[in-house]
């Protein structure tokens, strides 16, 4: 149960506090109509009549409105009768799975002022807290455009309880209490959380590894159909909260009143209801999304010389292009949006509202277990905010904070501490070699992500970048990381796929990523994993790698790190010339895999020739001595069949193992290692003419056991087959004989003579 106690408390830590200059103090209860004269004023001298007429029109029902103020409730806030929305049946409701409330408010706060949490300014906080067999959670409500709502998923089976609060500015009230009833779900594991240098589900700690791709800013997010995505071996879908640049149903959620939004404060609802819409699949498909919150063109305004930004951004439709600075009465720049203190050291108008839309990202869509998490901003290095003069400071001390307020608020996946785990990241290119310096990848953040474009255009050395920067990124296996976007320039005539999109999976999981490297999709440069031409190909290779991961279900549990790996002896000739081979990989004490990648200095013909990548040896240090089956597969494969098996032994902590050739045209294998199963010694005593059960045990080299083979028959006695470990069946007269009984028991019926057999 994390930490009840903390979560979002009712009245205190949603009550922000608004400040900015003059503004601060009416928004905190002072003169409201003089903070209200003195903003529409400066909105008309900084020449946003557009603004200034919204902050005078009477609030109406979705009408568009701008800072909201502190203004009396016109009549006492009520709560009618609250219901449950879903599930149809209160009795069973699935454990991990939404409850959602129906909460029907009578108040006279205005419609537009209903997603500021603040009372005090004008606002209303719904919240309810709910009660279970292990302690109490109190969960922000939020407001969908007609009706306020509260969403929760339980993560103990019981009976629980809910009361439903809310305050505005006429004061407080609540709900009887009333209750429900969680039963099992064994199908949902629960929610992703971090868990030292891997990712891993709250309900059973099982590892959790992505393989995925990133739709980016695509309206259409959904290519493939989220339904489709597991049978392409995918779990994961990441994009933009928002097409920035504007579509019919993926507007920015809070964009500005010049580009037609509701401005600073006000959500669009449509937006909404589309990652609703996203949600539900995914959690019908056992899909995790991605989002990213903020993207670099959000923060753009094409003002600084740059080749890589876009030429113009998107700053103006961003909402709060049109906070007006209290200290020089003009809009606040890209850069202002990440300062998140004034020259008093009180919050600023920006951060405040930031806080309240991530308070609302939290309570509308935190519940689910489809959610793995977010991305807090898209390349901040590729942003005028970033990238004017003090941007980066005060970004990287941005990106801590709501890090913080994440980790803070989030009861689902947060540490209850702003200083504490939480998985949101924020990314940085890697094409001016800065990205792995960059303050958001050293050891304070938890999770960690890059953004990888500098080998667009080399299909072989695309393994070596995404590796490197794995290896760099994890700090010693002590943070989950991945690339959280990567692809290859297909228009470039030297860039190969799908080899390009083969090695860089493989050498992102081979490395120890926490998600494998997720290919950024637009339908251009970077093709769609639908595309007509590639995209065969690509769900295949994400097939096989998905496969492979099957067969190695301990990848990403906690322990598991860089294998020690090194290759020896002559692997391949081309054209006169010896070919490098790279191999990474991942191991426990008893079990690892690796991936082994010959390269070439020809990009158009990095394919292994004639097929014979082999003759060479990879030793493995690191693993407990023993006999291990060394299994390669073909990673290319339709089907991962092992192309060959052997036994290797593990002397002093080292093993060498011979690597066969590989198939035509291919110039990469896959092993897996696991330590062979041995019999457990065993001595017992039974009487001569009588029968016994000897139930056999072993070390399954960290597997379950799961049978027994009898390798020599006894020669005074006789054994034999039982089903129900008392009685003997059919008697086992030839060696190799596997025993039929789960757990493995046979019945010793002894001669009459005496002594060892």
């Amino acid at each position: 149960m994390p930490h009840p106690a903390v979560q979002l408390p009712l009245l205190g830590l949603l009550a922000l506090v608004l400040a900015g200059g003059d503004l601060s103090a009416a928004e905190g209860g002072g003169d409201a109509a003089a903070a209200q004269a003195r903003l529409t004023a400066a909105a008309k001298a900084a020449g946003h009549p557009g603004l200034a007429a919204a902050l005078n029109a009477p609030p109406t029902r979705g009408a568009a409105a701008g800072t909201p103020v502190t203004r009396a409730a016109a009549t006492p806030l009520s709560i009618g009768a609250v219901s449950i929305a879903s599930p149809a049946d209160p009795t069973q409701v699935p454990r991990f799975t939404k409850l959602e409330l129906l909460v029907p408010l009578t108040t006279g706060v205005a419609t537009t002022s209903f997603y500021n949490p603040n009372p005090a300014a004008g606002g209303i906080t719904v919240a309810a807290i709910f009660t279970g067999p292990n302690g109490s959670w109190t969960i922000p409500g939020f407001y969908d455009g007609t009706s306020w709502r509260v969403r929760f998923a339980c993560d103990t089976v019981g009976a629980w309880t809910y009361v439903v609060s809310a305050q505005d500015g006429s004061g407080s009230t609540n709900t009887a209490t009333a209750g429900f009833t969680v039963v099992a779900n064994a199908a949902n594991h629960g929610w992703v959380r971090i868990n030292g240098g891997h990712l891993a589900y709250s309900a059973d700690g099982s590892p959790f590894i992505g393989i995925g791709h990133n739709n980016g800013w695509l309206d259409a997010v959904e290519q493939p159909a989220i339904s489709a995505m597991p049978g392409l071996g995918e779990n994961v879908l990441s994009f933009w909260l928002a097409d920035p640049f504007g579509s019919s149903n993926r507007n920015p959620i809070e964009a500005s009143t010049s580009s037609g939004g509701g401005g600073i404060g006000i959500y669009n609802q449509a937006s909404c209801q589309t990652i609703d819409i996203l949600l539900a699949h995914a959690e019908a498909a056992g899909v995790l999304l991605l989002p990213s919150i903020w993207a670099h063109d959000q923060l753009w305004d094409g003002l600084l010389p740059s080749s890589s930004p876009p030429s113009s951004g998107s700053w103006a439709g961003n909402a709060y292009s049109e906070i007006i600075d209290p200290s020089t009465t003009k809009p606040i720049k890209p850069i202002d949006f990440f300062r998140i203190v004034n020259s008093s050291n009180a919050n600023t108008l920006q951060w405040t509202y930031q806080t309240n839309f991530y308070r609302y990202l939290i309570a509308r869509w935190g519940y689910s277990t489809a959610l793995l998490g977010w991305v807090g901003v898209v390349e901040i290095d590729q942003t005028t905010s970033y990238l004017t003069s003090g941007g980066a400071s005060l970004g990287n001390a941005w990106c801590q904070s709501v890090q913080g307020y994440f980790a803070l608020n989030d009861p689902y996946r947060g540490a209850g501490v702003a200083t504490g785990a939480v998985p949101v990241a924020f990314s940085k290119t890697d094409q001016d070699g800065s990205a792995l310096a960059f303050d958001p990848s050293n050891p304070s953040f938890p999770l960690r992500i890059v953004d990888s474009y500098r080998s667009q255009t080399d299909a072989v050395g695309i393994a070596t970048t995404i590796a490197s920067e794995t290896l760099i990124l994890a700090a010693n296996g002590t943070t989950p990381c991945f690339h959280s976007e990567f692809g290859a320039m297909v228009t470039q005539p030297t860039t190969l796929e799908p080899q390009h999109f083969h090695n860089a999976l493989w050498a992102g999981i081979a490395a120890g990523a926490a998600l494998a490297p997720l290919k950024y999709c637009d339908g251009g440069h970077w093709p769609m994993i639908t595309d007509v031409t590639l995209g065969s190909a690509y769900q295949a290779s994400l097939r096989q790698l998905s496969g492979f991961l099957k067969l190695v279900p301990y990848a990403g549990s906690a322990g598991v790190a860089s294998a020690q790996l090194a290759v020896s002896g002559l692997v391949q000739n081309v054209a006169g010339s010896t070919l490098a081979v790279n191999a990474w990989g991942q191991a426990l004490s008893d079990r690892g895999f690796a991936w082994l990648q010959a390269t070439s200095t020809d990009q158009n013909s990095h394919l292994v020739s004639n097929g014979t990548l082999g003759s060479g040896t990879l030793t493995v240090s690191g693993l407990s001595d023993g006999a291990y089956q060394a299994t390669w597969y073909d990673p290319w494969g339709t089907t991962l069949t092992p192309s060959t098996i052997n036994t290797a032994n593990s002397s002093g902590g080292s093993m060498s193992v011979a690597i066969p050739a590989s198939p035509t045209n291919h110039a990469d294998l896959v092993l897996s290692l696991r330590r062979r199963p041995n019999a457990s010694a065993q001595t017992v005593t039974v009487v001569a003419g009588t029968t016994i059960a000897i139930t056999l045990s072993g070390n399954a080299g960290g597997d379950p056991l799961t049978g027994a083979t009898i390798a020599t028959l006894p020669s005074m006695g006789t054994l034999s087959q039982t089903s129900d470990g008392v009685t003997a069946s059919t008697a086992i007269t030839a060696p190799a004989t596997p025993v039929s009984a789960q757990p493995p028991v046979v019945i010793y019926t002894a001669g009459s003579a005496t002594g060892n057999d």
